[in-house]
């Protein structure tokens, strides 16, 4: 590929990453070859966290890193080590995930980036949530939500309004997370951005099924499948697929659950999302003592409870254990 050639691939990648058709960035660096520069890295990169394709992006992402490190840009390096924390978190690396996203805080820090260090605050909130500390994740999104709001930042105030959302469902405040899953969706219509959308509308689900309303969780579930499976999102698709799985099983369309559960625990084992995939094992252990598979129900079990135990998410194992023993014992 000549000089002039990759310069408009380069053009035309920013356009499409500027509107978020992140399937028709990654088609067209495919054509590349070896073709590589900062900003096609970070671009292509996004492109794959956003796509579920985390072992691309970390290995393209740890490249950037070396190469903004060795040319001194630190606007770049500061991006990079934000992303490549994204990709750690996804995998399951937490304690990785949490020093790339500090380094990056810093880094933003030192050139005034406030946008990098928005996004990795709201990121380190995503580790305490994962690891019980719900009152910390609570205060830095919290830290991230105005500082997006002063950039007039309309999907980071959104991400972030859903992730507090999750954060308050875990402690049972169920109508304020609620209305964070309902300012996030506003968010997302704001900017016309159909991912944020799907993600509140799968934060919903999970509300509305903790409340008991199964029909609406179940409704709400397939509207954010088909909106990620059209968007290509792999780990997004998983969630809402575990959210409808469980939602069928309240429902007592068994058949429905298996199939929904079956492809949410594919989809999150084949993305490498160690978080999702620990949840939809444990879904998948609930719907087989559902249908009285003792020996399935137990292998999911132990998976999982080694997936959150890995994670440092001490209090999902908890919960999936004292549900366990409280149904062994029945």
């Amino acid at each position: 590929m000549t000089s002039p050639e990759f310069d408009l691939l380069l053009a035309d990648l920013r356009e499409r990453a500027g509107r978020r058709d992140w399937s028709g960035v990654r088609t067209l660096a495919a054509g590349a070859g070896t073709e590589f520069t900062i900003e096609f890295g970070l671009i292509v990169s996004e492109a794959d966290l956003r796509q579920g394709d985390t072992i691309s992006a970390k290995a393209r992402l740890l490249r950037v890193v070396q190469l903004a490190e060795r040319r001194h840009d630190a606007a770049a390096l500061t991006k990079a080590v934000n992303m490549l924390g994204g990709a750690w978190f996804e995998q399951g690396d937490l304690g990785a995930a949490e020093s790339a996203f500090e380094r990056a805080t810093t880094e933003a820090d030192l050139i005034q980036d406030h946008l990098t260090r928005a996004r990795a605050t709201n990121n380190l909130g995503l580790i305490a949530n994962v690891r019980g500390r719900h009152e910390e994740a609570l205060a830095l999104y919290r830290v991230a939500l105005p500082a997006y709001q002063r950039l007039g930042h309309a999907a980071g105030m959104g991400e972030t309004s859903h992730n507090l959302a999750i954060t308050l469902r875990d402690l049972g405040q169920l109508d304020e997370a609620d209305r964070y899953e309902r300012r996030a969706i506003e968010f997302a219509t704001e900017g016309h951005n159909i991912r944020l959308t799907a993600m509140a509308r799968a934060g919903r689900a999970d509300i509305s099924l903790r409340r008991g309303e199964a029909a609406v969780a179940a409704a709400d579930a397939r509207r954010a499948v088909v909106e990620y499976r059209e968007m290509g999102d792999a780990m997004g698709e998983a969630d809402a697929l575990r959210t409808l799985g469980l939602a069928c099983l309240a429902l007592e369309d068994r058949a429905q659950a298996e199939t929904a559960i079956s492809n949410a625990l594919e989809l999150a084992t084949q993305s490498g999302a160690t978080l999702i995939q620990a949840e939809c094992l444990a879904a998948r252990a609930r719907l087989a003592v559902a249908v009285g598979t003792r020996d399935l129900a137990h292998s999911a079990y132990l998976q999982a409870i080694g997936l959150f135990e890995s994670l440092g998410a001490h209090l999902d194992r908890d919960q999936l254990a004292q549900w366990w023993d409280e149904t062994t014992q029945g």
